[in-house]
Formats: structure tokens, C-alpha cells, sequence
């Protein structure tokens, strides 16, 4: 087992309404050709989303390589920086408008425009006259007149170039109605269609979503699915596409626990009574909030694991953790909070054996001292999406689907 760290990549962060013109006016979005400009910004700005190591990009680069045997999953900058263009950060903060903002640049939806169209001045006609494109805040020495500009631009007579008036652009494609659009087609780019891959639960608050490359697609979804399917009405999205996400979460190391090697016992739940500020609906519907004796139901160990501490001692990828005393570990719908323990003493201590612990829990172990680690259904997320029943054939199910 290598103890070299994976790489990270910088993706390509892209706004939903610069690939939705893009398709409009042409065959997809595509990257400036120069490939820089002395900021970094022409072309290797857009790179401007990091891949970091986790266990998604360690699979995505493994199915994309098989995928295109002859081609690299990622490339490198003249300072070592690794970019790849398998996966595609889009954002949706901007809607489509009648007229569209490319840095000091408007364009008129639908018309195809790139810089050098500018060449006999700071404005574009279409053939029947109508302003398409216009560029602010240079130098115009032959404006147009007020009927062929309002009511977005106006022509700044003082400082001698166009201007953007306070009347706002009219919204021609929502950004609700984008997400839904790419969500269901894709786009392309660089020639490359792309479909929609995952969020991560820091993403879903940014309201950002990865595109994947669609060859690699069908291999990917099937392995973060861990080989469940969503079934709409029964699932909560919200829960499914956070857990379809754990994958994605940033990783330090990788340690190696067999799945033969846990134990699975019941979680615990304290239940008492407390006055506190209850919130309900009244007969409205509307949330009210009363002071009042309320049941409180807490689970004492939500998502928290007992480790043995020989892990702490095993050969890890990426990072020393022998002198750690707890690990977030993650896996394909697997989340917890592990502290190290002397749980081996313990059972020896105990006179604990392997019929003991089934009478207790769930285990796949066939000796006691193959057991390195102790958790619960609540950090088992895989158990949500069949039929919450711990056992050994959902625990085998699950591991069939991670090994």
C-alpha cells in the first residue's frame, strides 16, 4: 500500500447562462484559445474550482482513464498545477437577459458575438439597425443616437463613451428554468456533451452543480449510488443527494477497514420531558411557538464509532495518524465520527467471543478478534434507502456495492 497522497485538480467553474448563450449562438461553450493573457485569465481563469482528493476523484479518474485509454485524465500549467476537464463546476447566479454582460461588453441574447466583432467601434448593428452588442466605458467617437440605445444604454457626452443606464435588463431565461434545462440536457463543451453529475452538501448551499463528462457518467452514478436507485415519493431527495455526495468530501489519508472487521449494534435513544419554546402550526398553518413541556428524543450516538487503536498503528495513504485520537472517516453512504479505544482489551478483558456480540449487534466478523470497530445505523446512511433493517444481508448488500 503506497503512503502517496492523491492529487487534487482545478475544474472549470462556469456560469449556467454563459453555456445556455453559448448554445444558442453556436455549438457549445468554448474556451478562449489564448492561454493566457499575463493575469492568468484567459484561459486557465476559468479553472477556478479545485477537485480535491476524495474517494470520487480516485474512482472518477480510474473510470475516465479506462474510458479514453489513449488520453490523460488531467494536464499541467508551467507551475506544476493540475487542471482536468472530466468534470465541470456550474454555477447559476445570473438569469439570461434581452442583453447580456461579458465584462464591459453587452450582447443581445440569441446573437452569436466574440471581441474582435468591435472593428469600427464600440457598437453592433444587425441588418435592420437594431443595437446587438455595445462596449462600455471606452472611447467612442462616433456614438449613436438616444432612440438607438435606451432604455439599457445611454452615451456619456462628458467622459466621451457608452454607459449603462439604472433601467435593468429584462429577464429572458430565469435561473430556475436553467437549472431545470441543464439538469434534464446537459451541454456541451469543448465539443464534449456533459450531464449532471452530483453536489456536495457545500455546493447545494451555494446552489453550484458538477457536470460530468457523459461517457464516464453510467460508471460513476452506479458506484455512488452504491447500487441503490432513487425512487421518487419514497426517498427524501434532500437526504439521497447528500449522501450520494459523502464521496466527494476532501480527504487527508485513506485507511483500510474491512467491512468483515465491524461491528453494527442498535443506537441508543434518551428520551425526557423539558419545558422549552415547541414550535407548531396553528390553525392556519402558520408556525407559532409556545413555551411548554415538550418530549425530547436525542440520539446519544448519532454518527459516532468506537476504533480500535491497532488502526491508528496500521500503514495509512496520505497521512500518519498514530498519534490521532479520532477520525471523520467516509465511504460510499457511510458517515462517522471514529475515537480511538482499546476495544480489543476490552473484549479480552470482558471475556467477550463472537456469540456474545451477535446476541447484541450485527457483525460479519467470524472471530472476535477480527473486530476493529464499533458503530451504529445512524452513521450506516445506506440503511435510510432499504428499509432501515440492520442485518447481515444489508450489511453484505452494502458491502457488495463499496468493496
Amino acid at each position: 500500500m503506497t503512503t502517496q497522497m492523491g492529487n487534487k485538480y482545478n475544474i472549470l467553474s462556469l456560469e449556467a447562462k454563459d453555456i445556455f448563450y453559448a448554445m444558442q449562438t453556436g455549438d457549445g461553450y468554448r474556451l478562449p484559445k489564448e492561454k493566457d493573457d499575463g493575469k492568468g485569465k484567459r484561459y486557465f481563469g476559468k479553472f477556478a474550482n479545485v477537485l480535491d482528493w476524495s474517494l470520487d476523484s480516485e474512482m472518477l479518474e480510474q473510470v475516465w482513464t479506462k474510458t479514453n485509454r489513449k488520453k490523460t485524465f488531467g494536464f499541467a500549467d508551467d507551475k506544476g498545477r493540475l487542471y482536468t476537464l472530466a468534470v465541470i463546476n456550474v454555477k447559476f447566479n445570473y438569469s439570461v437577459k434581452d442583453f447580456n454582460q461579458f465584462g464591459d461588453v453587452f450582447v443581445k441574447n440569441g446573437f452569436g458575438f466574440n471581441n474582435n466583432s468591435f472593428d469600427k467601434g464600440n457598437h453592433l448593428l444587425d441588418e435592420k439597425g437594431n443595437l446587438v452588442a455595445i462596449r462600455l466605458n471606452k472611447k467612442e467617437g462616433n456614438p449613436l443616437p438616444d432612440d438607438k440605445l435606451l432604455p439599457y444604454f445611454a452615451f456619456d457626452k462628458q467622459q466621451g463613451c457608452y454607459v449603462k443606464t439604472e433601467k435593468p435588463a429584462k429577464t429572458v431565461v430565469s435561473t430556475t428554468q436553467l437549472r431545470n434545462h441543464l439538469y434534464q440536457n446537459g451541454f456541451v463543451c469543448e465539443g464534449k456533451q456533459y450531464v449532471r453529475y452530483k453536489r456536495s452538501s457545500g455546493s447545494s448551499r451555494e446552489g453550484t452543480c458538477l457536470f460530468v463528462e457523459q461517457p464516464v457518467f453510467k460508471k460513476m452514478d452506479k458506484w455512488s449510488c452504491c447500487g441503490l436507485t432513487f425512487k421518487e415519493g419514497v426517498f427524501d431527495k434532500t437526504s439521497w443527494e447528500a449522501y450520494k455526495a459523502l464521496s466527494l468530501s476532501s480527504i487527508v489519508g485513506m485507511v483500510d477497514i474491512p467491512i468483515d472487521k465491524i461491528l453494527f449494534v442498535d443506537d441508543f435513544k434518551s428520551v425526557f420531558k423539558e419545558t422549552s419554546l415547541a414550535v407548531s402550526t396553528d390553525q392556519n398553518k402558520n408556525l407559532v411557538s409556545n413555551k411548554k413541556e415538550a418530549i425530547i428524543q436525542n440520539d446519544i450516538w448519532d454518527g459516532e464509532s468506537l476504533l480500535d487503536e491497532s488502526v491508528f498503528l496500521s500503514q495509512t495513504r496520505g497521512a500518519d495518524i498514530s498519534q490521532k485520537s479520532m477520525l471523520l472517516l467516509r465511504n460510499n453512504f457511510f458517515k462517522t465520527c471514529a475515537f480511538r479505544t482499546k476495544l480489543q482489551k476490552w473484549f479480552a478483558d470482558n471475556n467477550a467471543d463472537i456469540n456474545l456480540v451477535r446476541q447484541h449487534g450485527t457483525t460479519l466478523a467470524k472471530d472476535i478478534k477480527d473486530i476493529v470497530m464499533v458503530t451504529t445505523p445512524s452513521s450506516l446512511k445506506y440503511l435510510k434507502f432499504v428499509g432501515g433493517k440492520l442485518d447481515e444481508k444489508s450489511i453484505q448488500k452494502w458491502a457488495d456495492n463499496v468493496s
